[in-house]
């Protein structure tokens, strides 16, 4: 049986706009193919790690659906969960802090959502809050300290360039200059900050880089990979590693980011795509 190392990157929509179902490690030396069987092909599904294993939910097929099925990837093999589910969504977010999973808000094909949920290892539950984020799909969001940061997306026809803090109970607006609005970009931690790339605004791609210290953002001037949106990112061994997403066209191209600077590797993975997803179990 293949056993993962590192990351593991799974499906997205390639360049001529079909799903994919393949399954990949990276292990920040190269990129490998599992033969694996596992979820049917889809983009935009959410994702996140949680104790040693990788959590998938729902996304957005070809054909229109928008799924609302949970899978699990213990380094050897995706499990379907039968499990009660959120209702079906694609573009949510999700990540993890402390003992959860949390997800919010996504599309649903018919209007954006603004609810939030916890997976536990075994069980999804519903989080009544008092107040939460405005509705929208295709935002960031990635955990830092004992907070989760939610940063932009998109809400029935506009970006949004707001950032909200989640503590485990309450979500609370942050205040301050950061990114401008856009969809799509990726967020990460990297050594006790965020690290935000790319995305796209009402335009075109973007390839700026911003860093969130825990009060406010701080933009990197220095130059990186080329501009795009639908990308993924996570930290493994010591960097962040980039792939893909969507500029003039899908793309291949896998970058690291040491904390300064990024660079291009030379390697052979992936096909090119967008909104695929990838995570750290």
């Amino acid at each position: 049986m293949p056993t993962s190392t590192g990351a593991v990157l799974f499906g997205g929509v390639d360049v001529n706009s079909a799903d994919l179902s393949d399954t990949w490690t990276w292990n920040n030396a190269a990129w490998t193919h599992l033969t694996v069987t596992g979820p049917p092909a889809r983009s935009a599904a959410a994702v996140g790690g949680l104790g040693g294993k990788i959590l998938l939910f729902g996304g957005f097929e070809e054909s229109g659906v928008h799924l609302g099925d949970t899978w699990s990837w213990n380094g050897t093999a995706w499990t379907a969960l039968t499990v009660t589910e959120p209702p079906p969504r694609s573009a949510a977010m999700m990540a993890p802090l402390g003992a959860n999973l949390v997800l919010f808000g996504g599309y649903n094909g018919t209007t954006d959502l603004a609810d939030t949920w916890t997976w536990n290892g075994t069980t999804w539950t519903q989080v009544t809050v008092t107040t939460a984020p405005p509705a929208r799909d295709t935002a960031m969001m990635a955990p830092l300290g004992n907070t989760l940061v939610l940063f932009g997306g998109y809400q029935m026809g506009t970006r949004l360039g707001d950032t909200w803090i989640w503590n485990g109970s309450t979500w609370t607006e942050a205040t301050g200059i950061g990114p401008s609005p856009r969809v799509a970009a990726v967020m990460a931690p990297f050594t006790g900050e965020l690290v935000l790339f790319g995305g796209w605004d009402d335009a075109e791609a973007l390839s700026d880089t911003w860093a969130w210290n825990g009060t406010g953002w701080t933009e990197y001037g220095v130059a990186g990979p080329p501009a795009r949106s639908a990308a993924v990112m996570t930290y493994v061994n010591g960097n962040l590693v980039l792939f893909g997403g969507q500029g003039d066209t899908a793309l291949s191209d896998t970058w690291t980011w040491n904390g300064a600077l990024w660079h291009e590797l030379a390697v052979t993975g992936p096909s090119a795509r967008g909104n695929s997803m990838m995570a750290l179990p």
